[in-house]
């Protein structure tokens, strides 16, 4: 699942191929995702994976070069809590390391600070991701990790976002609201 593709899709049926659509859904291997027209953003519905506590991986410290205060497991990502999100935004981890991991992505997560209720960084060198400052897979265990924690979610990714995004978490599902714009357009021409 890519929120980014599904959010530039969406856009395009929604603003190019069907104006007057206020919905659509797409069909994908992690189910159907929803987005909404809701004046000039778009909310995209992303399954909610609630992520189970499991010790801490053998070598997973050594491969974030940081402590880890907590590690959950969403099937796919292990999601390491370190202390602060300082700790989060200087992070270098060993991405050699974290590719040899026995889950496709490691997520690292803290407590926010100004204003936000966490920060993020997601690394999957094992699928050809070395960093992905924000991801929809990420935020889908993400989102439900932090709303067990906390009452309601403001997020952002580790690095400052060229996006305006907003999002609200519940047990079953996440809401991301987009502001979308295109950069550029094009059009196919038959030979």
């Amino acid at each position: 699942m890519c929120g980014h593709a599904t959010l530039a899709s969406a856009a395009a049926v929604l603003d190019r191929l069907e104006p007057g659509r206020s919905t659509v859904t797409f069909h994908s291997a992690s189910g159907p995702l929803v987005v909404d027209r809701r004046d000039d953003r778009f909310v995209m519905n992303f399954p909610a994976r609630k992520p189970k506590p499991v010790a801490v991986p053998a070598g997973l410290e050594l491969t974030l070069a940081v402590e880890v205060v907590e590690v959950v497991d969403d099937q796919f990502n292990y999601l390491a809590v370190v202390e602060s999100a300082e700790v989060v935004r200087q992070l270098a981890p060993d991405i050699g390391l974290i590719s040899k991991l026995d889950r496709s992505g490691t997520i690292v997560t803290a407590r926010g600070d100004s204003g936000y209720d966490f920060v993020s960084g997601y690394f999957a060198p094992a699928k050809g991701i070395p960093e992905d400052p924000v991801t929809g897979g990420a935020h889908c265990a993400l989102a439900a990790d932090w709303a067990s924690r906390l009452v309601r979610i403001r997020c952002v990714r580790s690095k400052p976002p060229d996006a305006e995004g907003r999002s609200s978490a519940g047990s079953q599902a996440n809401a991301w609201n987009w502001k979308a714009s295109a950069l550029s357009t094009s059009r196919a021409t038959p030979y």
